[in-house]
């Protein structure tokens, strides 16, 4: 569990084949964020980097719900799947930048 916004939301672990980690077009996913629930479902099989991947992935949706951000699905994946990503190197690259910046300015 977890608060953002002052929006508690759960996390849940389920099954691979569960109807909750089923996409409208009935595939099945690894990941999903039900704004509606404010759960995310993780799949029981995920495990290391690519479960923190995943859950970065939805958590970024997460923050997109708790904080309004209302974008076509296509760019939201596109932005989840930036920070899923990316992010740790981008907050490691601006803590770097920012000590040096500390200490000149």
């Amino acid at each position: 569990m977890f608060t953002m916004n002052n929006r508690t939301w759960f996390i849940e672990v389920a099954e691979a084949d569960s109807d909750k980690l089923r996409r409208s077009d009935g595939s099945t996913t690894v990941g999903m964020c039900d704004g509606g629930r404010n759960t995310i479902y993780i799949s029981e099989l995920l495990r290391g980097e690519f479960l923190r991947k995943v859950l970065r992935h939805e958590i970024t949706h997460a923050a997109m719900f708790s904080y309004g951000v209302d974008l076509d699905i296509e760019t939201e994946e596109i932005f989840c799947d930036l920070l899923a990503t990316y992010a740790p190197e981008i907050i490691a690259t601006t803590a770097t930048v920012f000590k040096a910046l500390s200490t000149v300015a």
